[in-house]
């Protein structure tokens, strides 16, 4: 039980940096994007 709790909690957290990047990424590509115009 705990084992299973500790990968549910692990995977929860890579997902949450996962998300976190894919967030980095996309302001970053909006700045792009506007310095364009």
């Amino acid at each position: 039980m705990a084992k299973n709790q500790n990968t549910i909690e692990k995977r929860r957290r890579e997902m949450e940096k996962k998300q976190k990047a894919e967030e980095k990424r996309e302001r970053k590509r909006v700045k792009k994007d506007q310095s364009n115009t």
